[in-house]
């Protein structure tokens, strides 16, 4: 971009219109197989990194003493919106899913082989 950071992790939504646009070169992904939108890019296994992945995760906080009733409509209306096609398909962009999340909570990283490819 400005061309004075040698190098940087950052996260795939935040990067990947600048590596599409030539800006920033993607050298490996974190993740345990490519992804469909970087198919070129390596994970770091394949790039010699043996043993690195990385995932992310965000979350939601309100402030201590928040009304119950404000939490469930909080509850209520996020879980609509990730449950949106728009949502959906940024997740199927970014490979991002709560499947993953969930994984991570049971302390599975990997997610089962699939025959088809499609999330």
């Amino acid at each position: 971009m400005g061309g004075q950071v040698p190098a940087i992790l950052d996260n795939l939504p935040a990067s990947l219109a600048l590596i599409k646009a030539g800006k920033i070169r993607a050298l490996a992904v974190s993740s345990p197989r490519r992804l469909e939108v970087l198919p070129d890019v390596p994970t770091f296994d394949e790039a010699g990194i043996k043993g690195y992945e990385v995932s992310g995760w965000g979350a939601v906080w309100v402030p201590a003493g928040t009304p119950q009733a404000i939490v469930q409509r909080l509850n209520l209306e996020l879980n609509a919106a990730l449950k949106s096609p728009a949502c959906c398909a940024s997740w199927q962009t970014t490979r991002c899913s709560r499947a993953a999340a969930r994984r991570r909570r049971r302390g599975t990283s990997r997610a089962p082989k699939r025959s088809s490819g499609a999330m």
